[in-house]
């Protein structure tokens, strides 16, 4: 579970996306992804993903950095998410970024993706100032707690570390 969950790179990537074009966003204008993934934005989000490898490793857990993921989806290799794009780019692919401010990249991997792997950070003891700031930025842009927004969470209760490894092996039992 810890595995799957720290794997998933897209929440970090599309909120690292979504800040570095929210105006586009929220204007509904027609813009590229892949084209916009400039060394400025592709050094945000390779610094995202630092610390989710952060954030798993004090977990004992070894998952792929966005480089695999851009290797092992894509077929691109480079040194950096900008240069990747570039090639992406070169070879057809460049997806519409969105276009509406209610997008998923916000509304769900926010408190659904983030939210979860901020709890894990400090469960960890594990800083992630960049998920952390990124997840409250969006708040204030938003108008809203992405925090209160996740439902989940509260239903498990208070974690602790021995209770989330047994949580992982067990399972939650719900109440009958």
């Amino acid at each position: 579970m810890l595995t799957l969950t720290l794997s998933n790179i897209n929440p970090q990537d599309h909120m690292g996306i979504a800040l570095a074009n929210l105006t586009r966003i929220e204007k509904g204008e027609s813009w590229r992804q892949n084209s916009n993934l400039t060394p400025t934005v592709g050094r945000l989000l390779e610094a995202l993903d630092q610390e989710r490898l952060t954030i798993a490793a004090a977990f004992g857990k070894s998952v792929r950095t966005t480089f695999d993921h851009c290797r092992l989806s894509f077929g691109v290799v480079g040194d950096s998410l900008s240069a990747i794009s570039e090639q992406l780019v070169r070879q057809g692919s460049d997806p519409l970024g969105p276009r509406d401010i209610a997008t998923r990249y916000v509304l769900e991997d926010v408190p659904f993706g983030l939210v979860p792997t901020l709890r894990l950070a400090e469960l960890a003891g594990v800083r992630a100032p960049l998920h952390e700031g990124g997840v409250v930025i969006l708040g204030a842009c938003y108008g809203r707690d992405f925090v209160a927004d996740n439902d989940i969470l509260p239903e498990i209760g208070p974690l602790q570390i021995d209770t989330l490894k047994r949580l992982v092996v067990d399972g939650y039992a719900v109440p009958t």
